[in-house]
């Protein structure tokens, strides 16, 4: 299992991982339901907090930031040359809003502050140890009362899940949380919790829609999918929004 912060920058560094990473992972009708929450999270946060300058860590293709709109200046930090290529390719229209970094998040190279951080897919690959040094860079660039935003899966969905598929050398480590636990760890290095935000809430029967309907209609698989998520349910993830304590 992959941890280590080089090893996992490696899985990553790949090309053909890199133009690839969207359409095996979210244009599918489950990805792109996923993606969808993500995105609006972000979005709703920006117009409720006033956001004007916000940072995504390892954005990898641009993914999210394709989609994310109505701050003034944003800064797209990431470390693997080959995932900064397709970003700025797929950033191109938006480019008087980005700026793309090549940068490592244990050692982020900026000196303004800013008013947002966000990540997804990242710092739930990490140790503890690991993610406590993520938290304090991330602290050290936002403002006072700064927004974090950020992916968590939960120990009673996604470890059954990720168990069940089978766990190889190549695969890359994720941590699994309660919700008690993940807010604890937010108090702990400087955070406020502000909401969970649960996605994927019915996954059996969401894993079976992509599978049986799917392949014959993406557009009714999505749409399936999408009203599960309007039943209270178990989610396999939550996304997270907390916020800068200044006292830490």
């Amino acid at each position: 299992m992959l941890k280590q912060p080089d090893e996992i920058r490696s899985a990553y560094s790949n090309p053909g991982t890199a133009e690839q990473y969207i359409g095996t992972r979210f244009v599918s009708a489950w990805g792109s339901v996923l993606h969808a929450t993500q995105v609006r999270v972000v979005n709703n946060v920006i117009r409720a907090h006033g956001v004007k300058r916000v940072i995504e860590l390892a954005p990898g293709p641009a993914r999210i930031s394709t989609d994310v709109s109505g701050f003034e200046r944003g800064y797209l930090c990431e470390f693997n040359d080959a995932m900064l290529r397709v970003a700025r390719r797929r950033l191109a229209a938006r480019a008087h809003r980005w700026r793309l970094v090549r940068g490592d998040a244990f050692h982020l190279p900026f000196s303004q502050p800013v008013d947002m951080v966000y990540t997804f897919r990242f710092i739930r690959h990490f140790e503890e140890a690991d993610r406590r040094a993520l938290y304090q860079q991330v602290h050290s660039v936002l403002n006072a009362g700064g927004l974090f935003v950020f992916d968590a899966v939960n120990v009673k969905v996604g470890l059954p899940a990720a168990r069940r598929d089978g766990l190889d050398a190549q695969h890359v480590y994720d941590e699994y949380y309660e919700p008690e636990t993940l807010q604890q760890e937010l108090v702990r290095h400087g955070f406020t919790p502000r909401s969970l935000t649960p996605v994927i809430r019915h996954m059996s029967w969401q894993q079976q829609i992509q599978v049986l309907v799917g392949p014959r209609s993406t557009a009714l698989a999505r749409r399936l999918i999408e009203l599960l998520e309007r039943l209270p349910g178990e989610p396999l993830e939550w996304v997270v929004v907390c916020q800068k304590t200044a006292a830490h």
